[in-house]
């Protein structure tokens, strides 16, 4: 194998080290068979935070579940904020949607020297309205790696506005991982993936 060779799969392996990711693992309640058709997410970024990348996840499932008539509704919690529960129970009961989608930051992983990976965790789960113990758990996690070759500052937290492009990545996840779960089904009715 020549230097050209030998270069093309440097730039490919390069490529794919420099690409965001998400996985999602979750639990669906055991001889759980509904399927969702309206959604209430509520969004909580951790104190070190930023509420940006939680906006764009839910601006993105938001869009994503319309293709398949599930109507959705969202709010991201003001970490400051005072009197959000009652404004939020407010807007469930005039909703009234199927489920409730909460999405918590529950960690941030943070580059060292400016190389390395950026991301957070979040925890997600599903709630009918009036219960109390969710019928889905998920636990979400993202990285960001941080290139020491980009041009400008390479430093960048997950919630970050150039990360919206991740955010829709993140968001194709979720909604992957509700069909194999069975909570959604494509147009046609099955459970293929979409």
């Amino acid at each position: 194998m020549g230097r050209r060779g030998l270069f093309l799969i440097s730039t490919f392996l390069l490529l794919i080290a420099c690409s965001p990711s998400a996985t999602i693992k979750s639990n669906l309640r055991e001889g759980y068979n509904k399927k969702l058709t309206s959604l209430y997410m509520i969004g909580r970024a951790s104190t070190s935070g930023s509420p940006v990348f939680i906006n764009a996840v839910f601006e993105n499932l938001k869009q994503l579940l319309s293709g398949y008539s599930i109507d959705t509704e969202l709010h991201i919690y003001d970490p400051l904020g005072l009197d959000e529960d009652s404004i939020i129970n407010e807007e469930i009961k005039s909703f009234h949607p199927f489920a409730v989608l909460s999405m918590v930051q529950t960690g941030q992983v943070n580059s060292m020297g400016g190389g390395g990976m950026k991301g957070g965790s979040f925890e997600l789960s599903l709630v009918e309205p009036g219960e109390k113990a969710p019928f889905w758990k998920a636990v979400l996690e993202t990285q960001k790696p941080q290139s020491s070759f980009s041009v400008g500052p390479v430093i960048r937290n997950i919630g970050d506005e150039k990360d919206i492009g991740d955010a829709k990545m993140t968001a194709e996840k979720i909604i992957l991982k509700f069909f194999q779960d069975g909570l959604i089904t494509n147009n046609s009715g099955t459970k293929e993936t979409p």
